[in-house]
């Protein structure tokens, strides 16, 4: 069987074979997503703008949390997008601070950006998602991406995904809903 590059969307869960090295290292437990984290955001806090990975965020938690995929997918995806998942509880402060953190190259810089809101439409298998984000040390225009999970690990959020007219005005109006607006922006 050859290997293909990229993931195929109609193998089976579990079936990484089909994959080229390179694809298959995304699904590998020693390569879980390392470019997101959480950081608290209180300035007076010892926690101010460290790197706090998942694992040690959730490790109080019943159910063990690796990587942003497995966040979405077993907290935020299942809740309806509760948008008050996205600010957790600091344990050195103890305030709603800690928030998901992650670099994006922009240009030739690599920019820090604050994850806000995160709303998606699909199923277990598929998850289409548009982020808000603020760009660190800047009161600047939040920043508006589009990203996909597919399957159990994080496959497709370093990836564009391509909507219908459809799939992203249902994005935009569950946006506006869990956001608390009349209409988007």
């Amino acid at each position: 069987m050859g290997y293909t590059h990229g993931y195929s969307p109609s193998a089976p869960l579990g079936q990484q074979s089909e994959m080229c090295e390179e694809c298959l290292g995304y699904w590998r437990e020693d390569k879980l997503m390392k470019g997101y984290w959480w950081q608290c955001e209180n300035e007076k806090c010892d926690n101010y703008r460290q790197r706090l990975e998942f694992q040690d965020v959730f490790k109080y938690e019943v159910v063990a949390v690796k990587d942003i995929g497995q966040f979405i997918r077993i907290h935020l995806f299942p809740s309806g997008w509760d948008q008050n998942l996205l600010a957790r509880k600091c344990a050195q402060c103890h305030g709603n601070s800690l928030r998901i953190t992650y670099e994006y190259e922009r240009k030739t810089d690599l920019e820090k950006l604050t994850l806000v809101h995160i709303v998606g439409i699909g199923d277990a298998k598929w998850l289409g998602m548009m982020w808000e984000s603020i760009a660190q040390g800047s009161e600047s225009e939040p920043w508006f991406s589009f990203n996909y999970l597919y399957g159990k690990g994080s496959f497709g959020l370093n990836k564009a995904v391509a909507l219908s007219r459809i799939d992203l005005k249902s994005l935009f109006v569950l946006y506006t809903q869990k956001v608390g607006l009349s209409q988007f922006p």
